[in-house]
């Protein structure tokens, strides 16, 4: 945890997981945060604001949670963390609303306890060098496609990992009827969010007109709303974007409960 003239960061690992501006609490700092914020634009029920449920995979700071609580409000907001430390720092010094109920658990733990169904489920948790096994196997996918609704879609945060890269990519395809990539544009080592939504089909055009007209309305919803305070619009987040299917791999093991550990040692994260 660091702090300096008002900017708060949540470090994990030897990285930033988690950036506020307590004068600024609208503003989203992280690269990924944004794109996971431009891939959950694609939910059926955000124009309508239609009533339904969230479940964070990971805290952090609860940056996210924020961004959620402002433009999807009819939304129920859950979270799972194992780590009692992190639960404590984004109540104390990320202001983490009391609206989000957060579970002291292990998120596939949880996820195999309790059946409720949700709207969007969001993968965004990190031990010390990466996601952990146990939530990278097609199995730990298989268990979350069963706790969507109908309609509900699955983002997870990933990073783009020459050695590892194909191994998810042929893991979300195996599970998903159609995963979408989003990345900063270029990107080549960075964040990969992974969107699984049932009801966008395989049609890039449509996605990105899709994206284009939900940005466009987020800002205009943003300016018009009294209070709303963003250094960048979500229109500019977009066209910072590279957006695509998960391409398929040749070269991709299916990742299972079995070798997940043996693939996530083999892959170079440096």
């Amino acid at each position: 945890m660091e702090t300096d003239n008002g900017l708060v960061k949540l470090l994990g690992g030897g990285r930033e997981q988690s950036v506020w501006r307590r004068t600024d609490p609208e503003f989203i700092a992280n690269t990924y945060i944004r794109t996971i914020a431009i891939a959950a634009l694609t939910w059926q029920g955000y124009i309508s604001r239609k009533k339904g449920r969230v479940l964070m995979i990971g805290l952090g700071g609860g940056i996210l949670c924020k961004f959620l609580l402002r433009h999807f409000p009819s939304l129920a907001i859950e979270a799972i963390e194992p780590n009692r430390k992190v639960i404590e720092l984004a109540r104390q010094h990320f202001d983490l609303d009391h609206r989000v109920h957060v579970h002291a658990d292990d998120g596939r733990n949880f996820l195999a306890k309790h059946t409720a169904k949700y709207d969007i489920i969001v993968l965004d948790a990190f031990d010390k060098v990466y996601i952990p096994p146990e939530l990278m196997s097609a199995e730990f996918l298989e268990l979350v496609k069963k706790r969507l609704s109908p309609a509900g879609i699955f983002i997870a945060n990933t990073w783009v990992v020459k050695n590892l890269t194909p191994h998810e990519s042929a893991t979300y395809r195996l599970v998903f009827e159609t995963p979408w990539d989003f990345r900063r544009n270029p990107n080549t080592d960075g964040n990969r969010i992974i969107l699984a939504n049932p009801v966008l089909g395989n049609n890039p055009a449509a996605l990105g007109d899709l994206l284009r007209d939900r940005a466009a309305f987020t800002d205009e919803r943003a300016r018009l709303d009294p209070g709303a305070s963003r250094k960048m619009s979500y229109v500019e987040i977009l066209s910072k974007l590279r957006i695509g299917e998960v391409e398929p791999v040749r070269n991709g093991t299916i990742i299972t409960d079995a070798n997940a550990t043996a693939l996530r040692a083999a892959a170079d994260f440096d």
